[in-house]
């Protein structure tokens, strides 16, 4: 059994870059065993009838009071997310705050973001933009898709798509999904003075999806059925709308081109398309088996690599009903 939460998803929202919804950010896998020595910790006698949440509290709260930056981050997205019986932006932030102290960079980003917002303390733009730099400057992937937001969008800095870019591009070079699939959207569109270039676009959308991001996955989807940035291709188009909906990005426009394909593709296309879909799923569900099992090993600490939900705008054409 383990005690100790794998990764609290939280911290906290942000705009996007390309509309008004939020993205989450997780705080990075704690550097932990697999199966955590109690040896060192005060439990209570009655620790082990006590709940998963209450022992999970128990050893978060003690290694945090030992120092553990990485129990700080997690006990604020606890508090953060409401999973200890109530919400507490508040407790939240001071969690977050003393794993900053500690330089941490998602502590740095999440204090960011709560000045920013105005979530357990009033807004102060001040201390969220030096707080969010600091994150940047250790390379925190978020902190860097946030600042490219700032400067694209002109919000609480001079606007600069130069230095939009550059942190979109620092975030995108980190591994982050939303960066990665960002960059896309703005080869499609030409956004920020960019050539259109829909090759290059696609190009963004295959790294995201290969992450299972799933608006990158559709938005690839889109290219092979709109015939972008290569030749068109229904029986691609139809397997990748086909992930997207499977990894959970799912819309009334997807379904509807799913249930097109299925009524205008060949048997065999179909099945081949499927069998596609399932060897991906397979080979990409080993790959973050074998970076769990990677991330539990003492030696081997895991990367910080934060979630992110889907980016709010398409970047392409709906398909047509078919």
């Amino acid at each position: 059994m383990r005690l100790v939460a794998v990764v609290f998803c939280g911290l906290l929202g942000m705009s996007l870059l390309l509309g008004n919804g939020a993205v989450q950010a997780a705080p990075p896998p704690a550097d932990r065993p697999a199966s955590p020595d109690l040896s060192k910790y005060k439990l209570p006698p009655n620790f082990d009838s006590l709940s998963e949440s209450e022992k999970v509290l128990i050893i978060l709260t003690q290694e945090a009071e030992l120092g553990n930056a990485q129990a700080m981050m997690e006990l604020g997205g606890l508090y953060e997310q409401g999973l200890l019986g109530r919400v507490d932006f508040g407790q939240a932030l001071e969690w977050f705050k003393k794993a900053a102290e500690k330089k941490h960079p998602a502590g740095y980003y999440s204090v960011g973001m709560a000045y920013l917002i105005g979530q357990g303390d009033a807004p102060n733009t001040s201390l969220a933009l030096e707080n969010i730099r600091r994150a940047a400057i250790q390379n925190f992937p978020m902190a860097n898709f946030q600042l490219a937001v700032m400067y694209l969008r002109g919000q609480h800095v001079n606007k600069s798509s130069a230095d939009g870019l550059k942190y979109l591009n620092k975030a995108a070079d980190s591994g982050l999904p939303l960066a990665i699939n960002e960059l896309g959207v703005i080869s499609y569109s030409g956004l920020w003075d960019q050539p259109v270039n829909k090759t290059l676009a696609l190009s963004f959308f295959k790294k995201g999806a290969d992450l299972g991001y799933g608006e990158s996955m559709r938005n690839v989807a889109l290219c092979y059925f709109n015939g972008e940035g290569q030749a068109k291709d229904d029986v691609q188009a139809y397997k990748w709308f086909s992930l997207a909906q499977a990894v959970g990005f799912n819309s009334p426009e997807i379904s509807q081109a799913i249930t097109g394909f299925k009524g205008s593709l060949k048997p065999e296309e179909i099945a081949k398309a499927d069998k596609e879909a399932k060897d991906w799923i397979a080979a990409f569900q080993a790959k973050i088996q074998a970076t769990q099992n990677v991330a539990q090993s003492p030696a081997q600490p895991a990367a910080a690599k934060p979630a992110a939900k889907p980016a709010a705008k398409p970047a392409a054409k709906k398909p047509a009903r078919r």
